[in-house]
């Protein structure tokens, strides 16, 4: 409020809304030198992983699709699988 010839009176205020976008790139040296020791020891480790765990994945794969298009019953239960469970709730 402003006061002004002794009465009282009220202030206008006035709102302001932008956006400031900020594109910074920070370039280290040290980072920079480390990325391609990192990322073939990842590659490393990841294409083990991979290799390993495939063939595990593939097998189980095969037997779930075996189950799968031999029994109704069976698709029906992964049918149920898909549903959201507050579709289910009565």
């Amino acid at each position: 409020m402003v006061r002004g010839n002794s009465a009282i009176q009220p202030h206008a205020e006035a709102g302001v809304a932008g956006e400031i976008e900020c594109n910074a790139k920070c370039v280290d040296v040290l980072t920079d030198l480390l990325i391609a020791p990192l990322q073939s020891g990842c590659n490393v480790v990841l294409r083990g992983l991979v290799s390993s765990l495939l063939p595990m994945f593939v097998a189980r794969l095969a037997t779930d699709y075996k189950k799968w298009a031999t029994t109704p019953e069976y698709r029906k239960e992964r049918a149920m699988r898909k549903i959201p469970l507050s579709s289910l709730k009565s």
